[in-house]
C-alpha cells in the first residue's frame, strides 16, 4: 500500500470509538480471559479478550489489550537468516504470555483462561517438557508454560484468529469495521459447545529441523568396577606402600627370582613401580578400548572422550601427546598422565597433590617420594590439570 493511500485512510479513524469499560460487575455472572497470538514474515502479535456471561444468559466479549512487534530482519553482517515462521509463532505465544501476566496482575481476580493459536507446531512444543527441545525453543517454552500455568492452549482456525490483524496488518477503514478484532470470534459469544474442537496434535511430514528437537545420543562406556585394592587405604601414600609390599611378595614368590629376593625397607624404585602399577590398573578400568586402540593402531578413535588430548602410550601408560616432545622438561611435564575424574584412584591423587605442602612426613624416603610425586603432572578428565610446582 502506498503512503498516500495509507494517509488518506487515516481520516476514517475520526469515527472510531473504543469503549473504555469492557465489563459490568453488577450483572456479570462469570468472566473468562481469551488470548490469541499469530505471526507472519512481517510481524507478530497477541491480543486478549474479556468474555462475560450475564445473568440474563447473554454473553459479550471485548478487546482488552493487544501488542504487536516487527518480525526480526536479516542480519547481513552476522549472516543470520530471517527467523522462521514457527519461531515467530512461538515468539507471539511468548508475547501473549507476558500480556496475560500483566492483565492478571492488574485485574487482581482469578478467572479461567484460554489461549488460542493456529500453529500446530507451537502447540506441539508447549505440550512437551522444555528439555526436549533445543535452546531457543526450550527457553521460550519454559517461560510460556510458567506464565500461563492453569490455562488451556487450544487450536483456532486462522480465519477465526483475531491476532491475524496484528500479523498481517489492515487499513484504518478495515479496522474500524472489523468485529473480529473488537469482539473476537463469533463463537466466543456462544456456548462452549460451539468452540473450535481441539484438533489432535500431529507433526507428520514436518521437517525434523523445524521442530528443533534434541537428538538423543546413547554412549556406551565400557568401564569396569574399581579394583578392590583402591578401597584398602584412604591415603595414596599408604596405598602405594601396601601395593609395593604386595609386588615385592609377588617378586619373591616367583621361582626364577629365587636367588634375587628383595628384603629390607621399601626402596624408592619399588614405591615408584607400585605407583605406576596403580596408574596402569586405573587406566585399564577406565580406558580399556583406548588402550587396545593405542596398542594396535597407535591412536584412539575420533569418538573417544580422550581424543582431544592426542594420547600416546609410554611404558603401558596413557599420556597426553602434543608438541612438547623436544622441550627441556621431564617426561611427566611433557606428557601428563590421563586419569578419569570418577575413578577412586583419581580422588586420592587430587587429594595428595592439593595437600602435599601441608603434609607432615616422618621419614626422609617418604618425603622424597611424595615431593617427587607432587611434581608430576596429571590431567583429570574432563580437562582440569592438577600439579604442584
Amino acid at each position: 500500500m502506498q503512503w498516500s493511500d495509507f494517509r488518506r485512510s487515516l481520516d476514517s479513524l475520526v469515527n472510531l470509538q473504543v469503549p473504555r469499560r469492557v465489563a459490568f460487575s453488577k450483572d456479570c455472572l462469570s468472566m473468562q480471559l481469551h488470548g490469541s497470538c499469530d505471526a507472519s514474515t512481517k510481524a507478530y502479535g497477541a491480543c486478549i479478550y474479556l468474555r462475560c456471561k450475564h445473568f440474563n444468559g447473554s454473553v459479550t466479549s471485548h478487546l482488552l489489550v493487544a501488542k504487536s512487534r516487527v518480525a526480526p530482519l536479516d542480519d547481513l553482517k552476522k549472516r543470520k537468516r530471517k527467523q522462521s515462521i514457527p519461531r515467530s509463532e512461538l515468539s507471539s505465544a511468548l508475547l501473549l504470555a507476558h500480556l496475560y501476566e500483566k492483565v492478571v496482575t492488574s485485574l487482581k481476580i482469578t478467572v479461567r483462561s484460554y489461549f488460542w493459536t493456529d500453529s500446530m507446531i507451537v502447540r506441539y512444543w508447549l505440550s512437551s517438557s522444555p528439555s526436549r527441545w533445543q535452546q531457543f525453543v526450550a527457553n521460550r517454552v519454559s517461560e510460556i508454560q510458567h506464565a500461563t500455568r492453569g490455562g488451556v492452549w487450544s487450536h483456532v482456525p486462522g480465519t477465526e484468529n483475531p491476532a491475524d490483524v496484528l500479523s498481517r496488518g489492515v487499513t484504518a477503514d478495515q479496522l474500524n469495521e472489523d468485529p473480529l478484532w473488537w469482539n473476537g470470534a463469533p463463537w466466543m459469544r456462544g456456548n462452549e459447545d460451539c468452540w473450535p474442537e481441539n484438533v489432535h496434535l500431529t507433526v507428520a511430514g514436518v521437517d525434523p529441523t523445524v521442530l528443533e528437537e534434541n537428538s538423543a545420543v546413547s554412549v556406551v562406556v565400557n568401564m569396569s568396577p574399581p579394583n578392590e585394592i583402591f578401597s584398602l587405604r584412604s591415603s595414596l601414600t599408604r596405598l602405594v606402600r601396601i601395593t609395593a609390599w604386595l609386588l615385592r611378595w609377588k617378586h619373591n614368590a616367583q621361582q626364577r627370582t629365587h636367588n634375587n629376593r628383595r628384603s629390607g625397607i621399601l626402596t624408592y624404585a619399588e614405591r615408584e613401580s607400585a605407583l605406576l602399577h596403580l596408574v596402569r590398573l586405573a587406566q585399564r578400568e577406565c580406558f580399556e578400548q583406548e588402550l587396545k586402540d593405542l596398542q594396535r593402531e597407535g591412536q584412539v578413535k575420533s569418538t573417544s572422550r580422550i581424543n582431544t588430548f592426542h594420547p600416546i602410550m609410554l611404558d603401558g601408560i596413557v599420556r597426553v601427546g602434543g608438541r612438547l616432545v623436544n622441550a627441556l622438561v621431564s617426561t611427566e611435564r611433557k606428557h601428563p598422565i590421563v586419569l578419569d575424574k570418577n575413578h577412586p584412584f583419581t580422588s586420592l591423587v587430587c587429594f595428595i597433590i592439593t595437600t602435599i605442602c601441608y603434609m607432615p612426613v616422618s621419614d626422609c624416603s617418604l618425603a622424597a617420594f611424595v615431593a617427587d610425586f607432587g611434581r608430576s603432572a596429571y590431567v583429570v578428565l574432563p580437562g582440569r590439570q592438577y600439579t604442584v610446582v
